[in-house]
């Protein structure tokens, strides 16, 4: 068994309990302590220890919050709020944040620029324009990965204004998908019924060991399969006519897709959390819990602009270091 010696010390310490010891730190000091030897710098740097801390990872609740202020991305915990980088090869403003395994996608105006990598260690790369769609209305980016074909994706929906028989104006949808392994895009087919379908706010899921991408809806949630590529429809667990009572954005509560919404009771109403899950290929809504009365206004912390975070080592072909 291999074993590194400790600086100024005559003691040895065997590498597989290096390996543990610095699997357990945070993804912070993980990267200080490549600079300790070379030892270390080889251990942390082997694929086998990149992907045991991510999958450690997965088993911690996130601890900080991913933030984006014009061109810099800074992480949010308890105690500050750190500047981990900025992209100064982009002079578009970011609009849109999502975050997949430490890996964070962030898109500008209409979601044509777009810029992929892991900021904990400042390492990204530029992902090449999508093939059409740049003069939409508007754009919603998804970002997650698709652990049957072991790709990372990036979903594009865009939305374009139509006249409709009536001379309404109403969002026709248009898709593309961009995979890493092939670094390329694609069009992706929407179903017929999903053609006008109205989008609510540009935030976009993607829970933890998840290959779903989910986009609030203003009267349904829509979902996306990474790995079979196909659109569906979910209905919210509260009648259509009552759906401005919903109190926050859709979020990831332990694993499944949730949101808060307002229930009326006796004494006026209470919030009450939602959860969106598959059993044997169907899909239902389950209430989780009410909350306070008193708490009358829920609101989760996630815009755009931020996003849960967890620090990992994760990085993919075409990514280079920020000076």
């Amino acid at each position: 068994m291999a074993s590194t010696r400790c600086k100024n010390s005559s003691c040895f310490i065997p590498e597989e309990l290096v390996f543990k010891i610095l699997i357990l730190l945070p993804g912070i000091s993980i990267l200080r302590c490549k600079s300790v030897c070379k030892t270390w710098l080889s251990i942390i740097s082997n694929p086998q220890f990149i992907q045991t801390q991510l999958i450690e990872s997965h088993k911690k609740q996130p601890s900080s919050v991913l933030r984006v202020r014009d061109e810099s991305i800074y992480v949010d915990t308890r105690e500050n709020s750190t500047l981990l980088c900025e992209l100064p090869s982009f002079t578009w403003l970011i609009l849109i944040v999502c975050s997949c395994n430490g890996l964070v996608c962030v898109g500008g105006l209409r979601g044509y620029d777009i810029c992929l990598g892991n900021p904990m260690t400042r390492r990204f790369k530029k992902v090449p324009p999508p093939s059409e769609y740049a003069d939409c209305e508007n754009a919603l980016l998804g970002f997650g990965f698709d652990d049957i074909s072991n790709d990372y994706k990036i979903l594009k929906i865009s939305e374009f204004p139509e006249e409709d028989d009536d001379d309404s104006v109403i969002c026709a949808l248009q898709a593309e998908m961009y995979s890493v392994n092939d670094d390329s895009w694609k069009k992706i087919g929407i179903p017929e019924t999903l053609t006008y379908f109205p989008i609510s706010r540009s935030v976009c899921l993607n829970p933890k060991g998840s290959r779903f991408l989910y986009f609030e809806g203003k009267y349904e949630l829509l979902s996306f399969d990474l790995h079979n590529e196909v659109f569906r429809v979910h209905s919210y667990p509260i009648p259509p006519l009552q759906l401005q009572l919903r109190k926050s954005y859709v979020m990831d509560f332990e694993g499944s897709v949730a949101m808060f919404f307002n229930e009326s009771t006796n004494d006026g109403s209470a919030p009450s959390l939602w959860t969106l899950n598959e059993v044997l290929g169907n899909w239902s809504c389950t209430k989780e819990f009410n909350l306070d009365d008193g708490l009358n206004v829920i609101r989760a912390p996630l815009t755009i602009f931020q996003t849960e975070y967890n620090e990992t080592l994760v990085s993919l072909k075409g990514f280079e270091q920020l000076e």
